[in-house]
């Protein structure tokens, strides 16, 4: 039985679903996935997601005038509303914006939520006009409720 559930934690780090979370939220989500219980979402969080490729990354560095590939999940927390657009930003200015999701099934199993099936989401991001150095990349995500909220942020580092 301990592989198993050994094996359910090596899933759910390939399924990308440990960088969805908090560092402080690592040991109660092991918690749960070791006794086989779905994630939950956290108290007054409207919005819900993740960039998981690049893969668990902060910070990344990037050919200046290159294009970036990004994909992840967001959700609308909200039962009965959903994400309707994800803006990408670069320093605060909208460079790409995201209106297609596409099937999720990890996402919607993890959290036992059905309406969080259509949440992958995939962008090419222009970098085109960037001067060397650091810039902030942000995934923002409105959802048909009126919310909204950002994903973790990456910080690019543009030779």
């Amino acid at each position: 039985m301990i592989f198993v559930r050994l094996a359910l934690i090596a899933i759910c780090f390939v399924a990308g679903l440990w960088s969805t979370l908090a560092s402080d939220q690592k040991k109660n989500t092991i918690k749960q996935i070791f006794w086989h219980q779905h994630l939950r979402v956290p108290a007054g969080q409207r919005v819900l997601g993740v960039i998981d490729n690049p893969a668990d990354v902060a910070e990344l560095k990037v050919q200046r005038d290159s294009v970036l590939g990004l994909s992840g999940w967001t959700v609308a927390t909200n039962r009965g509303s959903r994400v309707q657009r994800l803006a990408i930003l670069v320093d605060g200015v909208e460079v790409a914006q995201v209106v297609d999701f596409f099937s999720r099934p990890d996402v919607s199993d993890a959290y036992n939520r059905p309406d969080f099936e259509n949440s992958g989401w995939r962008a090419m991001v222009p970098l085109s006009g960037l001067q060397p150095g650091k810039h902030v990349l942000q995934a923002r995500a409105i959802a048909s409720d009126g919310g909204s909220g950002d994903l973790p942020s990456i910080v690019l580092h543009v030779q």
